[in-house]
């Protein structure tokens, strides 16, 4: 897919599918396809797994295991969230949403997931909406997981999935939002040459 990637038009975003995805070998063996953009319209930056029932897509690409598709299928609905543009876009090459589905779809009684310091967690919730402030308004957590703590109390660990947004910021908003992350002591690392190089990216300017 390296020629088809190098037609993609934005840079940054050309830089991530090509050093990402050209040679992997998950990609190289499903049939992508250019990223619907809605009005029979098609994205000229991004790639999507081809077919219609996107779960079933995503069990063949990824080779679920038959004895997970059940859980794997409750999750999927539960990361669409209810929305068509969920959904149209969660096999989207470089979707966070997918990227949180891959990683924690499978945290549960049997599979347990345990992080150090923090504790054991053994259900994952996805697209968790709850209120807020503003009562007309609510918040929405990609992932949200539960289990104990180290010392055996209940724990509850909220996670936002970002994949590429911070590397290939769309709009004029999301850019100021992505110069802070350059800044902050807690994730300034993930954009230092040193880490992109391990990836296959080069820092660009601008």
């Amino acid at each position: 897919y390296a020629e088809m990637f190098s037609k993609i038009k934005n840079k940054r975003m050309r830089e991530l599918y090509t050093s990402m995805w050209s040679e992997n070998e998950v990609v190289k063996s499903a049939d992508i396809v250019q990223t619907e953009a809605g009005n029979d319209k098609y994205s000229q930056n991004s790639y999507s797994f081809k077919g219609d029932d996107k779960a079933e897509v995503l069990i063949k690409v990824f080779g679920i295991p038959k004895e997970n598709e059940k859980i794997f299928r409750e999750k999927f609905q539960m990361a669409c969230g209810g929305s068509g543009q969920e959904y149209r876009r969660i096999t989207t090459l470089h979707s966070s949403s997918l990227c949180a589905l891959m990683f924690f779809y499978n945290v549960t009684e049997k599979n347990k997931l345990t992080i150090d310091e923090m504790g054991t967690f053994d259900k994952s919730v996805f697209e968790f909406r709850s209120p807020v402030v503003n009562k007309n308004q609510e918040s929405c957590m990609d992932v949200v997981l539960t289990g104990i703590d180290k010392e055996g109390a209940p724990i509850v660990l909220f996670l936002e999935s970002k994949f590429s947004e911070y590397y290939t910021p769309s709009s004029v908003h999301s850019k100021g939002v992505s110069e802070k992350y350059l800044l902050n002591k807690y994730s300034k690392h993930f954009y230092e040459e040193e880490f992109l190089q391990e990836l296959d990216l080069k820092m660009s300017k601008g």
